[in-house]
């Protein structure tokens, strides 16, 4: 049987209640063991300058992050860490069309 997947969209910064929504449906996916792909864009991008990037890293979470909005935003587009792929929005696309369900939180 194939799990179950999820994609989110998440644009809004560290301090938007989106931040709680998303590591909610975060944990539960992961209590129910559905894969997630989580791509940050927008002001979004701004998560991986803050702890709260840490709180989205589990074992059935993949973590994209738009590059274009780094770069608006001054913020590097790479990184040591392995578990980041900076990508661009076709990765996005292949995110929508890709997974069983797909929330956005603007």
């Amino acid at each position: 049987m194939q799990k179950k997947t999820l994609g989110i969209l998440l644009s809004t910064p560290p301090t938007h209640k989106n931040t709680t929504i998303t590591l909610g449906l975060l944990r539960v996916a992961g209590q129910r063991g559905i894969l997630v792909s989580l791509y940050l864009i927008d002001d979004g991008v701004h998560h991986i300058t803050t702890p709260s990037i840490f709180d989205f890293r589990s074992p059935h979470v993949r973590l994209f992050v738009c590059a274009y909005g780094c770069m608006q935003r001054q913020l590097p587009t790479s990184s040591d860490d392995k578990e980041i792929t900076f990508c661009g929005l076709v990765i996005l696309s292949n995110i929508v069309r890709g997974t069983d369900r797909f929330l956005a939180l603007n």
